[in-house]
């Protein structure tokens, strides 16, 4: 969690949690940690906010904890500012203030340190970035000569001021790939990542709020047919819908789920895998829910 020692930095300033602006201070990370739900209201984030740190801080050896009470305020401020507050509690202890200042450093790297070895690595990845995947809906049509995309990716946003989403598609080595933004925002730059990845840079109609959600709608053509379509998230998604339909010609002999692999293991035909079926209409589906990041999730087929 790389913002979360910024986040309580900011948090301490001021009058801690007592000062007016402290609820705007409180990232993404710190939510987390403290267990902060999306409909909470502003008592309820404070509330969890302050037991979140009193919890953490009796963990702490005894002036170090006395520290992380008097940066945050955690037993009022008394109307004083963090400098004040950091000065009296040195008077008490009988040190100066660059000793209580370093004492709270300390104090503040080892929240952040027992906080990230308390968390599911999931969760901890989810807000490494700016946003994450609620919802992917793919609808994959193939043919000989090609094979077309629509998608739509609904992305959470995980802090306020959200202007631009990245996503990343795999193709063939140079096999020619376009990508398309039909709804939900405008193309910004596309770039090659790799010999068989592409990654399109996507500018919102307008910034997104803390947990503001936003739908964007793409097609995306590759001058070949594929043997799998996977989503691979960078982070935790919620909910990925599949259907791949296969045009006169080919359908294929077989065809598998792929669920939580490695992205290099999901087009492995050797792999014992369970059968999907294919439709009168050479049709077929598959859902995930609860996708794990960077792990592939989604359908395979071969004709041999």
């Amino acid at each position: 969690m790389t913002d979360l020692l910024g986040e309580l930095k900011a948090l301490r300033k001021g009058y801690g949690l007592d000062d007016p602006r402290a609820l705007s201070r409180i990232g993404p990370e710190l939510r987390l940690a403290a267990g902060v739900a999306e409909g909470d209201d502003a008592a309820a984030t404070r509330a969890k906010v302050t037991a979140f740190l009193r919890d953490t801080a009796a963990t702490l050896p005894w002036m170090e904890a006395r520290a992380v009470a008097a940066a945050f305020a955690l037993d009022g401020s008394e109307d004083r500012r963090l400098e004040e507050r950091l000065r009296r509690l040195g008077a008490r202890m009988g040190c100066d203030m660059r000793t209580v200042k370093r004492r709270l450093d300390a104090a503040l790297q080892k929240v952040v340190e027992r906080t990230c070895d308390s968390m599911p690595a999931e969760d901890v990845a989810s807000v490494a970035d700016p946003w994450h995947l609620d919802r992917v809906e793919a609808d994959v049509r193939l043919d000989s000569a090609c094979t077309e995309v629509r998608e739509g990716r609904r992305v959470v946003s995980h802090r306020d001021g959200l202007r631009e989403v990245a996503f990343s598609y795999s193709a063939p080595p140079h096999v020619r790939t376009s990508v398309e933004v039909l709804q939900g925002g405008a193309r910004a730059t596309s770039d090659r990542c790799s010999a068989t990845r592409t990654r399109i840079r996507v500018r919102l109609p307008h910034p997104l709020k803390r947990s503001e959600t936003h739908e964007v709608t793409l097609r995306v053509v590759t001058a070949t047919a594929v043997p799998f379509y996977v989503c691979t998230p960078r982070s935790r998604c919620a909910r990925f819908d599949l259907t791949v339909g296969f045009r006169d010609g080919c359908v294929p002999r077989r065809l598998w789920l792929v669920r939580d692999e490695l992205p290099l293991e999901a087009g492995d035909p050797e792999r014992a895998r369970v059968r999907v079926p294919i439709d009168a209409d050479g049709r077929a589906t598959a859902s995930f829910t609860s996708l794990v990041s960077n792990r592939s999730y989604g359908l395979a087929w071969s004709s041999a």
